[in-house]
C-alpha cells in the first residue's frame, strides 16, 4: 500500500518515511537502498542527498556485501566528502583486501589531497596485491590516468618525473 502511494506521489515525505521504516524493520536492504537513491535524486538539499548516498553505500557494503556497487556510489560523493569516501574505501578493503578498484580509488583520492607517497603506495598495491590477472587489470585505466597527470613531481625515494610515469608492470 505504501509503495503504491509513493508511486503515485513520489513527493509524499510521510509515505516515504514510513516505507523507509518498514524496510529497515523487515531488513529489506535492497529495497531500502533503492528508496534512498530515489530520495537522493529528488531536487532539494545536496547535503541530504550526499548523506543518503553515504548511507546507501554503507548498506551495500555492510548488509548486502556488494563491494563493487558500494564503491560506485562512493565515487559519487568522493569529491564533496573525501573523508567519508576514504573511510568507505578502507572498509571495502577490510572485506576484500585484494580489491583493485578500492585500492585505485584510494590512490586517486590521496593524489587529489596531495598525499603523493600514499597515493603511489595504493597504486602499486592495486597492481600487485590482486592474485588474478583480471583483478589486477581492473584498475589500470584509472591509475594510468592518475599517473599521466604527474609532471615534474617528486616521487617516493627521491625520483623525479617529467612526464607520464607508470610503474613497472608485473611479468
Amino acid at each position: 500500500m505504501l509503495e503504491a502511494l509513493t508511486a503515485r506521489d513520489p513527493a509524499n515525505g510521510e509515505a516515504l518515511a514510513k516505507l523507509e521504516e518498514l524496510y529497515r524493520k523487515t531488513e529489506q536492504w535492497t529495497l531500502l537502498c533503492d528508496l534512498l537513491e530515489m530520495r537522493a535524486q529528488r531536487k532539494g538539499d545536496p547535503e541530504l542527498a550526499r548523506g543518503l548516498r553515504m548511507e546507501r553505500a554503507s548498506l551495500l557494503l555492510d548488509k548486502l556485501k556488494d563491494v563493487e556497487s558500494a564503491l560506485v556510489v562512493a565515487q559519487g560523493f568522493a569529491s564533496e566528502d573525501p573523508a567519508a569516501a576514504e573511510a568507505l574505501y578502507l572498509r571495502a578493503l577490510d572485506s576484500e583486501p585484494e580489491n583493485a578498484v578500492a585500492l585505485a580509488a584510494l590512490a586517486e583520492l590521496c593524489s587529489r589531497k596531495g598525499e603523493f607517497e600514499r597515493a603511489a603506495k595504493f597504486a602499486l598495491e592495486a597492481r600487485t596485491r590482486p592474485r588474478t590477472r583480471w583483478r589486477r587489470g581492473a584498475c589500470w585505466p584509472r591509475r594510468a590516468r592518475w599517473f599521466s597527470t604527474i609532471s615534474t613531481t617528486r616521487m617516493p625515494g627521491g625520483i623525479f618525473s617529467s612526464g607520464p610515469w607508470l610503474p613497472i608492470q608485473n611479468r
